[in-house]
Order: C-alpha cells, then structure tokens, then sequence
C-alpha cells in the first residue's frame, strides 16, 4: 500500500514538474514576444526622432552655389553666417588657389582667424592609440 501510495504521488509530482515546464515555456514565449513588441517600437520612434530632425535641417539647409561661384567662398560665408559675421573675399587672392591658401586669404579680408592651421596630422604620440584602438587591441 505504502509504494502505491509513492507511485501515486510520483506520478502526480511528474505531472505537475511538466506542467510547469510548459508554463515556463509559455512565459518565456510571451516575455519575447513583448521584448519583441518594445524593442520594434522603440526602433520606430527612433526613426521617428531621425526624421524630424532631417526634416528640419532640410527647411532650414542651404540653397547650394550658383554655378561659377566660387565654392570655397560660399562655403566661408555660411559658415560666417552662422557665426554671425561678415565674410569678405580677399581682393588680391587667386580663384584657383589650392584650398587652405584660399581660405587663409578669405580668413585674412575678413579679420578673423582661419582653423586650416588647427587640422593638421595629429603627433605619434597621439595617433598611436587611436590605431591600436581601431586595429581592436588593447593599450598597454
């Protein structure tokens, strides 16, 4: 009677350690699919978010140079416009200059410093981390 009794419960203990593996199943079937839901959601409002401000800086983007103009000198100017100031073309400047010369020459007629001598190659001493950085090993 008593092993009767054992089989019974066992029976009954493996019915229910199954049906609770299906509930975990289930569970986790449902914690996806919302994970799912949240995650297709959140990339859509991110869309969202990109498109409006594309959409602004599209309204409020530049009209491009008219052809012939000098390019170097229209970029200058939106940028002074931006800042606020008046950009002038250096009279005595050549038109087909290379580019830093150029924009030297805009920088110098309009009184203000130019950033063309800011950019240039970065030491070793400074590089050197970025490529280890970016050929993915560590820095000692």
């Amino acid at each position: 009677m008593a092993w009767r009794g054992l089989d019974l419960f066992h029976q009954v203990l493996c019915q229910c350690e199954f049906i609770n593996k299906k509930l975990a199943a289930l569970d986790e079937y449902r914690r996806l699919r919302s994970k799912a839901e949240y995650s297709e959601a959140a990339r859509e409002a991110g869309f969202r978010a990109i498109a409006t401000v594309m959409e602004e800086a599209k309204a409020a983007a530049p009209t491009a140079a008219a052809p012939g103009e000098d390019l170097v000198l229209a970029a200058c100017s939106l940028v002074g416009e931006a800042l606020g100031m008046v950009v002038r073309d250096h009279p005595e400047a050549a038109k087909n200059a290379p580019f830093e010369l150029r924009v030297n020459a805009i920088a110098k007629a309009s009184r203000c410093r130019s950033p063309i001598n800011g950019l240039k190659r970065p030491t070793q001493r400074f590089s050197e981390p970025m490529r280890t950085l970016a050929a993915g090993r560590k820095i000692d």
